[in-house]
């Protein structure tokens, strides 16, 4: 692609095929004919994309063959535009671009999803198009009652944890947590809870509430304490379900599962009746470990515990999905753990597997099971410190198995292991064809990972080798620069495919299937190798907390490595295309040279000719001048 291709443009391209390839709109691509003038029906795609992971508006394509229909651009631009503004609440301001296909005009509009305290976003009409939407595959569809819900709890912090439970008593909870409890807060907790009598500290928790003048347990005791919470909500509890088949469709002789269990009890039983009943269906895999072997379950129970750990304490307990119960789908090749409620938190989901997250949708269960002890074991249900499902991604990278896929939708949380490594025989034997002998260990994985996927990103390649946001970009652009990787988008949205010669037919048309629109890129697969800490030119001394917290780049930063990674750039070029002064590039690329990133090309600062260069790790981990001269040409520099 040119290198004046704007970041809008380069979305366009790479989405055409996939809309070709399909026929009609995809799940974050809504195309419109436009050619009779502005389509008002637009309206209702950008309220579904702001409320929910955000999208991209194409006018002037007509299908099925997307091939241009003929507009009056700046005419529609404006229009949409005015729209967006005028006619949706919040008014929405997309960034709009007249890009070309085949050298005639088209409107581009990227949506970007509104936060959390913004939601929803309302289509503002007194007719059929009013409402707020989200998308369905190619289409959009009206919220129902419970997502309008979701969205505006989403707002402030859902209480339903804390509420008395009707016709508990104090006697429904289990006597020995609860003296476990008191004991335990009377040496953690301070004075106050030490010289408290125990009815004054389970209020104090939030265990107990006056309810019509007497004490009774909250939602939140409960379940962290009750003897038996489910003779009050039969339904908050887990299903356990072993399938006979990957579909989950009956074999042959009508045998659909291989065990089912509802499993009751407060929340420290359920973690261990669940693990047991794993236990029982799962198989044990021999792992070479030196000149000895040693036995791996299919999925790391330390894993699995986190996971539905977090599904109990931050699922949705609102009377609308009470009777729907956590589930744990066991099947041949993987595991599912579904819990309702979508994502609580205005934070990226793609950050969950390499950064914590401390929003809690339940507050005062979250906090009163850091005291909760579990049984068979002196230790408490969770740390509550945010860093859950980083922790499961550790376990299964140390386990040689791929992280945990993690799907989710505004009613449902949905996180999967898989039960096969990245460089299992097949990419094994699939890399040995590739001629990448001289690849780290990273690059292997992370062009496994494109080979077996179809894309990669720079989260993705974060949570499957565990390097920085730098490392993975420098590394792709390497893959990139060998021909074996090819980006698409920008910035962003930039994303690296698998270079054609390295596909097969079948991999070609797997991929083409699926689309490789810009997408909401899956939590990666994880690494079987260990990578020492000092492989990262932002490590200092270790991978402490506070060494990752130094090193961490801004995402101005972040999105100069990305461009540098491209190839050699003046300072003018990315003042302009980031829209600020080259004053404050300059800053920027001084704090980026301390760190040893990246480098000018010329010795006097003031040189006509100084460009920047992003500076390669060796194998060693020390950063390495890339040679400007290797990169430069007769041409005039790039603009962006």
């Amino acid at each position: 692609m040119s290198a004046m291709m704007s970041a809008l443009e380069e979305r366009l391209q790479s989405v055409l095929p996939a809309l070709r390839s399909a026929g009609t709109d995809l799940q974050r691509v809504e195309v419109k004919n436009a050619s009779g003038g502005f389509p008002k029906s637009v309206l209702k795609s950008v309220s579904a994309f702001a409320n929910w992971e955000g999208g991209l508006v194409i006018l002037g394509l007509a299908e099925p063959d997307f091939e241009p229909s003929g507009i009056d651009a700046p005419r529609l631009a404006s229009s949409l535009a005015s729209a967006c503004a005028d006619n949706l609440q919040p008014a929405i301001r997309p960034e709009i671009e007249i890009c070309t296909v085949d050298g005639i005009p088209v409107v581009v509009a990227a949506v970007d999803e509104i936060s959390p305290g913004q939601k929803p976003c309302i289509v503002m009409k007194p007719d059929h198009l009013g409402g707020a939407y989200v998308r369905t595959h190619d289409g959009n569809r009206l919220l129902t009652e419970y997502e309008h819900y979701a969205l505006f709890a989403a707002k402030g912090q859902p209480t339903e944890d804390e509420r008395a439970v009707d016709g508990a008593q104090p006697a429904d909870l289990d006597s020995d947590l609860v003296d476990l409890l008191i004991q335990r807060v009377r040496v953690t907790r301070g004075p106050i809870f030490r010289d408290a009598d125990d009815a004054r500290v389970l209020r104090l928790l939030g265990v107990l509430t006056n309810a019509n003048g007497r004490e009774t347990p909250t939602l939140a005791g409960l379940l962290a304490l009750g003897a038996y919470p489910q003779q009050f909500a039969p339904r908050l509890n887990v299903t356990f379900v072993a399938f006979a088949t990957e579909t989950g469709e009956p074999m042959a002789d009508g045998t659909r599962y291989r065990d089912s269990q509802q499993i009751d009890g407060p929340i420290s039983e359920i973690l261990a009746l669940a693990a047991d009943a794993l236990r029982r269906n799962m198989r044990r895999r021999a792992v070479v470990v030196g000149l000895g072997r040693e036995d791996h379950w299919d999925y790391p129970l330390e894993a699995v515990r986190e996971v539905v750990v977090n599904a109990l304490m931050h699922r949705d307990y609102h009377s609308s999905v009470r009777g729907q119960p956590v589930v744990m789908a066991l099947y041949p090749d993987r595991l599912e753990i579904r819990s309702p409620g979508g994502l609580y938190g205005a934070f990226s989901p793609e950050s969950l597997l390499t950064e914590p997250v401390t929003a809690s949708r339940n507050a005062r269960l979250a906090k009163l099971l850091q005291d909760v002890s579990t049984p068979r074991s002196n230790r408490t249900v969770c740390e509550n410190v945010g860093t859950g499902l980083v922790s499961v991604a550790k376990y299964l990278r140390d386990a040689g198995l791929e992280p945990p896929e993690i799907d989710y939708s505004l009613t449902e949380f949905r996180v999967i292991f898989r039960n096969h490594t990245v460089l299992d025989s097949k990419a094994l034997d699939w890399l040995s064809t590739t001629g990448g002998t001289e690849l780290s260990d990273r690059q292997r994985l992370g062009l496994a990972h494109a080979w077996r996927h179809g894309r990669i990103d720079n989260r993705c390649y974060r949570a499957l080798t565990g390097c920085d946001p730098a490392t993975a970009t420098t590394e792709m652009s390497d893959l990139g620069r060998r021909g074996m990787l090819r980006k698409i988008g920008g910035r962003r949205w930039a994303e690296w495919v698998l270079a054609d010669h390295l596909q097969s037919a079948e991999d070609a048309d797997d991929h083409g299937r699926r689309g490789l629109e810009p997408a909401r890129p899956l939590p990666s697969r994880a690494a079987p190798l260990s990578i020492p800490p000092t492989a990262s030119p932002l490590a200092r001394g270790g991978e402490t907390g506070a060494t990752r917290a130094e090193a961490a780049l801004t995402t101005r930063q972040l999105e100069m490595v990305e461009t540098l990674a491209e190839g050699p750039t003046t300072s003018k070029e990315l003042a302009e295309r980031f829209g600020v002064t080259r004053g404050a590039v300059l800053i920027q690329l001084r704090r980026l040279e301390e760190r040893g990133l990246v480098s000018p090309t010329e010795e006097g600062r003031r040189s006509r000719n100084q460009r920047w260069i992003l500076n390669r790790p060796t194998s060693a981990g020390s950063p390495q001048v890339a040679d400007p001269r290797s990169s430069r040409t007769n041409e005039s520099p790039r603009r962006r």
